[in-house]
């Protein structure tokens, strides 16, 4: 997985997103173009199921921007609503099991909205 996103160095063959190898892109490309969903996401700050799917915006944001863009809120909704979890989006990660906790892991990858898709073990989830 390190591989893929340019974190580790590649042992054999060829890695490329749209003809570029991820070890020649900047860490914000990376951000732009691959979401990666853990196998385990752990429960980390005590955030808002919604707050934390909309870290997954954080790369197309500008600078140190704090403020959620129209497109921003959008998508996280978007997100939500395509993994029936809007009715959790109040909930406290630290509140949630970690069977919870992995379809907001997924949910933060489709609200950062890249082309691609990275899941760390994609059958142990329960979307």
């Amino acid at each position: 997985m390190g591989a893929l996103i340019g974190a580790l160095p590649i042992e054999g063959g060829t890695i490329e997103y749209k003809g570029t190898p991820p070890h020649s892109m900047t860490r914000h490309d990376i951000a732009m173009t691959v979401a990666v969903v853990a196998q385990a996401d752990e429960a980390g700050l005590p955030l808002p199921v919604r707050n934390s799917v909309a870290l997954g915006r954080l790369p197309f944001r500008r600078g140190y921007a704090a403020i959620e863009s129209a497109e921003d809120a959008r998508r996280v909704e978007e997100a939500l609503q395509t993994t029936n979890l809007t009715h959790k989006k109040a909930c406290l990660t630290t509140e949630l099991s970690d069977g919870e906790r992995q379809p907001v892991a997924i949910t933060r990858a489709l609200a950062q909205d890249t082309d691609f898709l990275l899941l760390d073990e994609p059958g142990n989830t329960s979307i």
